[in-house]
């Protein structure tokens, strides 16, 4: 079965309790970062095309999240929700 490593790292950081009450960009930086990270572990990503992946996953994870925390004021509130 196919396992998205994107969501899997999405879900995971918006479970932790490391950053309580960080914004929504500095969220989508950490699940960009972590998952580039691991791309670049598994494949060469060339360069010039590293800015433009990032972007595209930022606006990817950027959905995610206001799918995720819709009817939330923010992340902060949606973690207190969660518990």
């Amino acid at each position: 079965m196919f396992e998205d490593s994107l969501y899997k790292l999405f879900e995971q950081h918006l479970h932790s309790t490391d950053c309580a009450t960080e914004t929504q960009e500095e969220f989508i930086y950490r699940v960009v970062e972590s998952y580039v990270m691991e791309l670049l572990q598994l494949a060469h990503i060339p360069i010039q095309f590293l800015a433009h992946l990032q972007e595209d996953l930022e606006d990817e994870v950027r959905q995610m999240l206001n799918k995720k925390t819709y009817g939330f004021y923010s992340i902060e509130e949606y973690r207190k929700a969660q518990r």
